[in-house]
């Protein structure tokens, strides 16, 4: 379309539900098989299809970057946001959490424990012993402000514990971990069933895929989407493991402290909810396709230092608005001259 630069315009409903009862995200997009050098944009926020030319903004073909595709919402400051510094994809690790296919078999709170054994209620009660249970936190639910602690659950982790954990032997699980295996044994039917029975997996107990089971010191830990600024969690227990939601990792602690900073900022909110795929009830997608390329400002020694003691989000809000040359005043944007 681009090298075309055929005349086009979009009506983007953003996380508007547009068809009764359907839950489906919508835009309309008018091409005319003419040529021209802008393109026009238009986000609404209601159902109403009656959108005046005039409500398009005007966006020139020889500005947009196809490779790494079209943001059109606030073109101008979105893209002044994005030639700041550093790509984020470029300077950070993030990652998603473990995906065992079937975490109500895996995942569990348990109801009581002993020395030995943490209680396993699933249909019945199940002894679960100690050594092959690891600490998991479900770090989509960091969509609120929850102490990290409060979403602490226990997950059966048939792995070693090495850096890089590799599937332990049926064998050697049977006869160390029997209660574990028993519990296993009654559920393998269900696990049999994942990736709808062709699965193509090391033994019948691994979990569905191979991910984020290496050992991490460093995490921070963030949802998967969210409606506001989530919260964002560094933790640095490398025994920890975490499913549903995503983290950055494999960074020293002070790059964990200003990343987390960033991301926390208001510029780095509006960001997401400019350019990031939007959901129903106005959640967004923090996933690092959407976040990757939001620039990432240099910082001097004194100025690293000023942002890794500041504890004021205001005051941090206001730095980074300086920093980046753009200004949020009562959720309106402002471009600085």
């Amino acid at each position: 379309l681009g090298e075309q630069s055929f005349s086009m315009r979009i009506v983007d409903f953003g996380g508007v539900q547009v068809f009764p009862s359907k839950s489906t995200y919508t835009c309309i997009c008018i091409i005319e098989n003419i040529q021209t050098d802008i393109l026009r944009y238009c986000k609404i926020s209601s159902k109403e299809l009656s959108v005046k030319l005039k409500a398009f903004n005007a966006i020139p073909y020889s500005k947009l970057q196809s490779k790494t595709g079209w943001n059109l919402n606030d073109f101008e400051t979105i893209s002044k946001i994005e030639s700041t510094g550093v790509a984020f994809g470029d300077l950070f690790k993030t990652r998603h959490g473990i995906a065992t296919l079937k975490n109500e078999i895996f995942i569990f709170n348990p109801i009581k424990e002993d020395k030995d054994y943490y209680y396993l209620q699933n249909g019945s009660l199940y002894p679960i012993e100690k050594g092959i249970c690891r600490e998991i936190v479900n770090s989509n639910k960091l969509s609120r402000f929850v102490e990290l602690n409060n979403l602490k659950e226990k997950v059966i982790f048939p792995y070693s514990n090495d850096d890089k954990p590799i599937l332990l032997e049926e064998n050697f699980i049977k006869e160390k971990f029997p209660k574990a295996y028993k519990y296993l044994q009654n559920k393998r039917s269900i696990l049999d069933n994942r990736d709808k029975g062709n699965g193509n997996y090391v033994n019948w107990f691994a979990y569905g895929r191979s991910q984020s089971l290496e050992r991490v010191k460093n995490k921070l830990f963030f949802p998967k989407m969210s409606d506001r600024t989530p919260s964002f969690i560094i933790n640095s227990d490398d025994n920890l493991l975490f499913y549903n939601g995503q983290a950055v990792i494999g960074h020293s602690e002070n790059e964990m402290i200003f990343i987390k900073k960033i991301m926390e900022s208001s510029i780095f909110w509006y960001y997401v909810k400019t350019t990031s795929k939007p959901y129903s009830s106005d959640y967004y997608s923090l996933n690092g396709n959407y976040i990757k390329n939001f620039g990432i400002c240099s910082l001097s020694e004194s100025e690293m230092k000023y942002v890794l003691k500041e504890n004021d989000k205001l005051k941090l809000d206001s730095f980074f608005e300086l920093k980046y040359d753009i200004k949020l005043t009562n959720s309106r944007l402002l471009v600085l001259p």
